[in-house]
């Protein structure tokens, strides 16, 4: 067996704080990608306790990036889950630690699943603004995810602002792009 599950089976005891050289702690890594992957197929319950974990991690070795990316990730699980609320006090918490501890990688990937659920929390003005705000963070990055933040998430905002004429462009661009990079589960989104 390979994967985010594997890692996790093997990422414990004296492993849990390594980082092989990667930004976040890799048992952190794990764990929260695992998350997203559960989230993804509806079950939540086990990407419940693996987030959970992947945050106590990163919490006990008190390392920003680590904290960052759980709770991005524990965040979009809360999302996928349609507990808006919960969702965007994990995901402003990360993106607070984000903009204190000076990690300006992370931002467009907080900034997406934030955005998302201040759009479905009736805060259309507020995902504009932070999506405007991640577009150019990940435009002076190089970071290819302002690409869905410009499209895919920018027109879930407008849609969710009334603004439906502005949207459809945008989402028929987030189909295309995702088509082409063949990446499925962003295709999935935008349809």
């Amino acid at each position: 067996t390979s994967g985010p599950s594997a890692n996790v089976a093997t990422l414990r005891d004296d492993l849990l704080g390594e980082r092989f050289g990667m930004a976040p702690i890799a048992s952190v890594y794990s764990r929260t990608v695992l998350t997203w992957a559960l989230a993804e197929v509806g079950d939540f319950a086990e990407a419940a306790a693996v987030g959970a974990e992947a945050v106590r991690i990163a919490e006990a070795a008190r390392h920003s990036y680590s904290i960052c990316f759980a709770c991005q990730g524990f965040g979009t699980l809360r999302l996928r889950q349609g507990e808006f609320q919960e969702a965007i006090a994990v995901l402003e918490r990360a993106l607070s630690l984000c903009q204190t501890a000076d990690l300006p990688l992370l931002f467009p990937a907080i900034v997406a699943p934030l955005a998302s659920a201040y759009a479905a929390s009736a805060r259309a003005t507020d995902a504009l603004t932070l999506l405007d705000a991640g577009v150019k963070r990940a435009a002076s990055v190089g970071d290819p995810l302002g690409y869905w933040l410009r499209t895919g998430g920018m027109s879930e905002a407008l849609l969710a602002a009334g603004r439906t004429e502005e949207a459809v462009p945008l989402a028929r661009q987030a189909i295309e792009i995702a088509r082409a990079v063949k990446a499925r589960g962003a295709q999935a989104w935008a349809l």
